[in-house]
């Protein structure tokens, strides 16, 4: 008998089992992917598997936000107050194993603020622990290591069945186990999967709609940004208008845009300077704009007609010059090779409104308008606009302030609770759900 079944091993799962190996109970930690060694040893060769194994996607380039602004709903449910006490703890934890010197910055700047108001963008602000990919991997090593003699894995299998017994569950695992557990963590990401929707129905789990968020990678010079980067390494920019949100994600001065496997689509996504060994003279973001859909099976449909469509049975992604879009005609591969901007990423030139929906170029053209208000100077024509990149959530579910179903003892962590839509709110919630765990008993 176990006292918690933990199900997913990514960071939400990690640090809930952490949390809990660490005050003494019987723990048991399942995933359908590999143990850290062999995903580790296997990642480079199999971009697919990047989200399942141990650490999730914290085996990525382990950017860590510790804000209220962004990236889950965390404070909504349990405060703000606790929601940055949580996200510190997460950092402590950490630090504890090697984070120590990772890079550690603020986005804040009140004088930049005020400007971005002035010309109609809201600033997002944020503390950051940047791991990049080497130390974020050293890190889950270390806590993996911790982990070995306390708590208890079944990595490469399935939870063929799920079943209350009395006050207690009852796992049958596709390796032939069968599990007895006192609380069942469900931390299985934001993937739409069919299991966790067997789940729902039958342990009468409600939830709300399905956020997408899809939007234009952008590649600019990177001189045009420096006047807003002074202090900080990113600054994250919002546009509000009664027919959208834009908001700036995953900022990468000097970085270069790379293709993002996900869900059976190809898109572009950006690499941090750090993860590459030759910098470029550009700046990448996206512009993503949300959407949100009455449940997970009309968010895919509409989210791959759109991103299939643009790769086209293949690994196709469209870029297109600002101007060119600007003048309604074609990028071509000569005005491409010509371009004062060098794009980072082999990719299709083509004519965006013929592969995307138009919200997105709307979106983009009022953002650059307001930009140029901010930077004070015109946007580049030579800026290439990449199509499409795609922000996927599980749609939040009904639960309790400490992420407890109707059914008692089982609990939904991290991002598959559709609360939580980053590393550190994730990690925050798994030791959010561990404490009261513990308090319980």
């Amino acid at each position: 008998m176990f006292d918690v079944a933990i199900i997913g091993a990514g960071v939400s799962g990690v640090f809930t089992a952490y949390s809990l190996a660490k005050a003494g109970k019987r723990v048991i930690l399942i995933d359908k992917g590999h143990d850290f060694a062999d995903r580790q040893r296997l990642l480079a060769d199999n971009p697919h598997i990047q989200y399942e194994g141990f650490g999730g996607l914290g085996m990525s380039e382990g950017k860590y936000n510790y804000t209220n602004d962004f990236g889950g709903g965390l404070s909504h449910k349990v405060g703000e107050n606790t929601a940055m006490r949580l996200m510190e703890q997460v950092d402590r934890i950490l630090c504890q194993f090697g984070a120590q010197d990772a890079t550690f910055y603020t986005t804040a700047d009140p004088s930049l603020m005020v400007k971005c108001r002035n010309a109609g963008l809201k600033m997002l602000t944020t503390t950051v622990r940047h791991l990049g990919t080497v130390t974020s991997q050293q890190v889950l090593q270390q806590i993996r290591h911790y982990l070995d003699d306390k708590v208890n894995f079944a990595f490469n299998t399935e939870v063929q069945s799920l079943a209350k017994q009395g006050d207690d569950f009852q796992l049958h695992l596709s390796d032939g186990q069968l599990i007895d557990a006192e609380n069942v963590v469900i931390a299985t990401g934001n993937g739409a999967s069919d299991w966790l929707q067997r789940q729902m129905q039958q342990f009468d789990i409600g939830h709300g709609q399905t956020r997408v968020d899809l939007g234009l990678r952008i590649e600019m010079p990177y001189r045009q940004w420096q006047p807003l980067l002074q202090q900080t390494f990113e600054t994250k920019l919002q546009l509000k208008t009664v027919d959208y949100t834009a908001t700036t994600y995953c900022m990468n001065p000097t970085g270069r845009i790379i293709r993002k496997y996900e869900k059976g689509m190809v898109m572009p996504d950006g690499q941090n300077c750090n993860e590459s060994t030759s910098q470029s003279e550009n700046l990448n973001f996206t512009l993503f704009v949300p959407q949100y859909f009455l449940n997970q099976a009309e968010a895919k449909a509409h989210t791959e007609g759109v991103i299939k469509h643009i790769n086209r049975g293949g690994e196709r992604i469209v870029v297109q010059r600002l101007g060119d879009l600007s003048r309604g005609v074609i990028t071509s591969a000569q005005s491409l090779a010509a371009n004062s901007i060098k794009p980072s990423l082999v990719a299709d030139t083509g004519y965006l409104p013929d592969e995307v929906p138009q919200i997105y170029l709307t979106a983009a053209r009022e953002f650059f308008l307001r930009l140029e208000q901010l930077l004070q100077q015109p946007v580049s024509a030579d800026t290439l606009l990449y199509g499409l990149d795609g922000k996927f959530y599980a749609p939040e579910k009904s639960t309790s302030e400490f992420f407890e179903t109707t059914t008692d003892g089982l609990y939904l962590a991290g991002d598959c609770s559709g609360t939580t839509h980053s590393l550190s709110q994730a990690a925050a919630c798994g030791l959010h759900i561990a404490k009261r765990l513990c308090d319980l008993g």
